[in-house]
């Protein structure tokens, strides 16, 4: 459960449809790779279908601990988590989209066809958007113009941290 209440972490999440999935490989280099979420929870959690058997799988199961890291348009998070691979067919069937077709050609009957699940425990995010993105680009110019360095003065934008 989340501690905090956070509409705008919610908001930023839920604006998103792919991530970077971030594990620890065996040998303990960290490897990103570009995920499809599948679900997002108010709380932070995600769900992102797979393959069963790949690496990403395989390094979630010696190491479940991950990052997530999504970007665009201004706004930006970074969480932070427990990630488990899943075969659970009722979650399957509930989650299934049409187009996932193309690489589970049984539908969600695919004996190919995991789940990661990532129990999120902090994230943080940036969002630049808005009036207060706008009020940044401003004095972000004007300092340059100036040959000054950018104070803050908190109008940067939204930030924020939050833990489950």
């Amino acid at each position: 459960m989340a501690t905090s209440n956070d509409k705008e972490f919610r908001k930023i999440l839920h604006a998103f449809d792919t991530a970077m999935l971030v594990t620890q490989e065996p040998d303990g280099h960290l490897r990103a790779r570009p995920m499809y979420i599948a679900d997002a929870t108010d709380e932070g959690d995600l769900w992102f279908v797979t393959q069963n058997d790949t690496e990403k799988t395989r390094d979630v199961s010696q190491n479940p601990q991950c990052a997530v890291v999504v970007q665009g348009d201004g706004r930006y998070l970074s969480l932070s988590g427990r990630a488990s691979v899943l075969t659970d067919p009722q979650r399957v069937r509930t989650l299934w989209r049409e187009t996932w077709r193309a690489w589970f050609p049984r539908g969600p009957e695919d004996p190919k066809l995991g789940l990661i699940h990532v129990e999120a425990f902090e994230a943080e995010y940036w969002d630049q958007t808005g009036a207060r993105g706008l009020r940044f680009a401003f004095r972000a110019a004007k300092a340059m113009l100036k040959r000054e360095r950018l104070r803050d003065e908190g109008g940067a934008g939204t930030h924020g941290r939050v833990t489950f």
